[in-house]
């Protein structure tokens, strides 16, 4: 684990010699994920490091945006080797994705009154 650029990190090694058949593929090894995808990391620094669920928003602020690739699908056997503490479920990447997509009450600002 890294922790060297103020958020957590688990450095991975991605292998691209695959070429994925279908659209949904593993992010980590290319294979070919059958069915939808149950596992996701928030990969950055292309693919070579996955970041800790909870350093999320942290790793969002400080990663440019070409070298933060979000959440990824990973393949049941990349999950395990990226291991559980570092891994969505496919319902907790949904719930990230649609706190994502809604505007937090605190960034939203009313309209002036009178208007």
């Amino acid at each position: 684990m890294n922790e060297s650029q103020g958020f957590r990190t688990k450095p991975l090694d991605p292998d691209f010699r695959r070429d994925p058949k279908t659209g949904c593929y593993c992010a980590l090894c290319q294979k070919d994920i059958k069915g939808e995808p149950r596992f996701y990391a928030h990969m950055i620094h292309g693919c070579f490091e996955a970041v800790h669920p909870e350093d999320r928003e942290i790793a969002n602020a400080m990663v440019v945006e070409h070298d933060n690739f979000g959440l990824l699908p990973v393949g049941p056997d990349c999950a395990r080797v990226i291991g559980r503490e570092f891994v969505y479920t496919a319902e907790e990447a949904a719930a990230v994705r649609e706190r994502e997509a809604t505007p937090s009450q605190s960034t939203t600002q009313p309209p002036p009154p009178g208007r």
